[in-house]
């Protein structure tokens, strides 16, 4: 069944529903339960993994680094041979840290403030354009904050896959991420040049895609695809506004 979605005016978008009667659909809604407790399992994980990294290891290994630095300068004072090897140990000691700050911000990427997502996502964006061979953009023409860290986290992570998916499916070259609202939704577009995918409905879908459904079922919202011709494709996620949600005129 497909549900027609006219969210951003002028485009149409469409979201697909599964049905199945009897049998089919009891196991369809206990695979969609135990997918949604996946997500679900492996986001505290994340978070619990991503706070000991920060806090402890980092916490350790930032303090180790201070000690080098000051042995560093030590020896270079007393004109020391070891003098060099104190300042390789501090080089590679600076990498460590900045590794695992790296690690703990990917595991945990939407920091717990209003206008935590607005960063993450220009953040994904910079990351994306730096790494690839591919222009990345965020757009955001008037401040999206979003009071809620699940909720934001949960769209972050739908805008990463989309994104992922037209880097290593679509082999896009242009990618634009943008993030806007209305006075009752909130909503999130990914679109990019590539070559435009089969979106798979049913069970046959990619673990990527279902998660990204999932994940939008998560905080009441709905996601759809639309295709741009031969080339391209646009996401769409709407999210209902609700207490957790507001913008900068509020």
């Amino acid at each position: 069944m497909r549900t027609r979605i006219n969210a951003v005016p002028g485009r149409a978008f469409y979201a697909t529903r599964r049905r199945a009667p009897g049998a089919a659909e009891t196991d369809s809604d206990e695979r969609r339960r135990l997918e949604t407790e996946i997500v679900r399992i492996s986001e505290r994980e994340q978070r619990r993994i991503a706070e000991d990294l920060h806090d402890g290891l980092g916490q350790q290994l930032a303090g180790i680094s201070c000690l080098t630095n000051v042995l560093k300068g030590n020896l270079a004072d007393q004109a020391s041979p070891e003098a060099e090897t104190a300042a390789k140990i501090a080089r590679l000691l600076a990498v460590a840290v900045a590794q695992t700050r790296s690690l703990a911000q990917g595991l945990y990427p939407v920091a717990q403030e209003p206008h935590g997502l607005m960063s993450a996502l220009e953040g994904l964006a910079t990351n994306v354009a730096g790494l690839f061979n591919a222009s990345c953009r965020f757009v955001c023409r008037q401040p999206v904050l979003i009071g809620d860290n699940v909720t934001a986290t949960h769209l972050y992570r739908i805008a990463q896959e989309a994104v992922t998916n037209a880097l290593k499916h679509g082999r896009a070259r242009r990618i634009k991420i943008e993030l806007s609202a209305t006075p009752t939704r909130i909503m999130l577009l990914v679109r990019n040049d590539g070559d435009s995918f089969r979106i798979t409905r049913g069970p046959q879908k990619g673990l990527g895609l279902r998660i990204m459904h999932h994940r939008a079922e998560l905080i009441g919202g709905t996601l759809a695809f639309r295709r741009m011709g031969q080339r391209g494709t646009e996401m769409l996620c709407s999210v209902p506004r609700t207490s957790g949600l507001k913008d900068a005129e509020e």
